[in-house]
């Protein structure tokens, strides 16, 4: 019950967030329609491939994602680039695998 009324809160600021970037015209409509499909198929295939590994496993990779966004963060340097160039960059299915199973080590 607790997580229903949890995600339930959460799709409300979603659409809300959403709409009001919609509003600003903050969303790069030719990105968007390139990422979300393999986006959605890494998403689907996470759920399948979460039933053949252990939950501690999962935290562990979850704990190891974690710390190195926290090193590329820190390291980076801000420098323009092109949206191009950084969605050819991108594992994009494999984002959505790694979407999938943090949603699935946070909720347990």
């Amino acid at each position: 019950m607790t997580i229903g009324t949890c995600m339930v809160t959460m799709l409300f600021t979603l659409f809300n967030s959403a709409y009001n970037h919609y509003k600003k015209d903050n969303i790069v409509w030719p990105l968007y329609l390139r990422v979300v499909p393999f986006m959605v198929v890494g998403a689907i295939l996470g759920g399948f491939l979460v039933k053949l590994v252990q939950a501690i496993i999962l935290k562990k990779v979850f704990g190891v994602f974690l710390l190195a966004i926290c090193l590329q963060m820190f390291f980076s340097r801000k420098t323009k680039s092109n949206i191009d160039d950084k969605i050819k960059a991108l594992p994009l299915w494999q984002m959505g695998i790694i979407a999938t199973w943090m949603g699935i080590v946070t909720g347990k």
